[in-house]
């Protein structure tokens, strides 16, 4: 897989880091600051925040195959 240019790696990881700071705002607001997390709930809170950090970069990769494979149709 080809790296992603410069300027998009960097404002996916910004946009990946917002996320995930929504992500543990929203699960510390939803938990009452954390309080009725169960120990599941921890390994969800790492999971989606990993997620949440992922989803910028895998939207540019799935853009940018979509729009790669039109220009192979052009090409035809």
């Amino acid at each position: 897989m080809k790296r992603l240019p410069e300027g998009v790696r960097r404002i996916c990881a910004v946009v990946g880091v917002l996320f995930v700071i929504w992500w543990v705002a929203a699960i510390g607001f939803f938990s009452d600051g954390f309080i009725q997390v169960q120990p599941i709930g921890w390994v969800m809170l790492g999971l989606g925040a990993i997620l949440a950090y992922v989803i910028p970069a895998l939207l540019y990769r799935i853009y940018r195959w979509i729009r790669d494979g039109f220009a192979i149709d052009a090409q035809r």
